[in-house]
C-alpha cells in the first residue's frame, strides 16, 4: 500500500506519519523514522534531484493525487505528495505552485495531449532552484518512471 501524504514534525525532522491513499482498504497509520541525518547535505541546494516512486492518480474528474520521493546523493530524501483541485478533466489538467505535504517544495503540472506527456517543474522551499521532469504516456498508468538525476538550475531568487 502506498502512502499519499505524509507529516513530519518540525521539530524532529526523522519523525514522520505516513498514511494511504483514501482510496485504499481500511484507514491505517503508519509511524515511520528516517535514519539519523547529520551528515547529510541539504536537498534544497543539490546540483541534481532524482525523483522516485513517483504516482499520479485520479481518483475523481476534478482531483489530481501526486507522489513522490525527491533525492540526490549525499542528501536527506524528501517526499512529496499533494491532492490537487481542478476544475474538470483531471487527466488533462495542469496545475502550478502547488505546496508538497512531507516537505517544502512546490510543483506545477503541464500536460500536452499530442504525448499524453506530463511535465513536473520542482521548486525548493526557496524557489532559488528548479528542475524540469517529463513522462509520456501519463494516463496509461497510476505508476510513473523514476526520473533523473536532472540539473538543478538557480532561478535568481535569493
Amino acid at each position: 500500500m502506498k502512502p499519499l501524504a505524509a507529516l513530519c514534525l518540525g521539530s524532529l525532522p526523522q519523525l514522520c506519519l505516513a498514511w494511504p491513499a483514501p482510496t485504499s482498504i481500511g484507514r491505517r497509520l503508519s509511524l515511520f523514522v528516517s535514519p539519523a541525518s547529520a551528515d547529510k547535505q541539504p536537498l534544497d541546494d543539490a546540483s541534481k534531484w532524482t525523483l522516485k516512486k513517483v504516482s499520479r492518480e485520479i481518483p475523481a474528474d476534478n482531483r489530481v493525487w501526486l507522489g513522490f520521493h525527491i533525492t540526490s546523493p549525499g542528501c536527506e530524501p524528501q517526499w512529496c505528495y499533494m491532492l490537487v483541485h481542478v476544475p474538470d478533466h483531471a487527466h488533462e489538467a495542469s496545475f502550478s505552485n502547488q505546496p508538497c505535504v512531507g516537505s517544502n517544495f512546490t510543483a506545477s503540472w503541464g500536460y500536452r495531449a499530442d504525448e499524453d506527456a506530463g511535465i513536473l517543474t520542482l521548486f525548493n522551499p526557496h524557489k532559488s532552484r528548479t528542475a524540469w521532469f517529463g513522462w509520456n504516456h501519463v494516463n496509461n498508468s497510476t505508476d510513473l518512471a523514476d526520473v533523473g538525476p536532472n540539473a538543478t538550475s538557480e532561478t535568481g531568487k535569493k
